[in-house]
């Protein structure tokens, strides 16, 4: 079921947009997230998901960063076999220079693709959401 409305669930390190399109956009604050603050955004995007795989839009504030237990964890086949495709969103030299590092250490398992605009990615993130696997629950929260 795709939902009819977007809804936000905001974390102390994150916020957590479920978007009525049909793609979750995650967005790290200013905070240096934990493998343990990224098993909770796990488990809160499992609980409210209308999807069981969807595409992930990823953004962060300047100053975001993941210790490596979280990249990890993040790139994990348990976690990303809830992902038909990631959009990473960089606003500035050192996320991009980040990022790239991630996807050489990590290699994920699913298409994904670095933007500078916000727009450029949905548009990129949207071939994705024909292919998206609705949960056995039918609504978000």
């Amino acid at each position: 079921m795709k939902p009819t409305y977007s809804t936000t669930i905001e974390l102390p390190f994150a916020n957590i947009y479920f978007k009525k399109e049909g793609y979750i956009h995650l967005h790290y604050k200013n905070h240096s997230t934990t493998l343990e603050d990224n098993k909770k955004i796990f488990q809160t995007v499992r609980k409210n998901s209308a999807w069981d795989k969807c595409p992930f839009l990823i953004s962060g504030d300047e100053f975001s960063s993941q210790d490596k237990a979280s990249k990890a964890f993040n790139t994990s086949p348990g976690v990303t076999k809830h992902m038909s495709a990631q959009a990473f969103i960089v606003s500035n030299a050192i996320q991009k220079i980040t990022v790239n590092f991630f996807i050489k250490m990590f290699k994920p398992a699913v298409p994904l693709k670095i933007f500078t605009s916000e727009a450029a990615a949905i548009q990129w993130l949207m071939s994705f959401v024909t292919n998206n696997v609705v949960a056995k629950k039918t609504s978000l929260i």
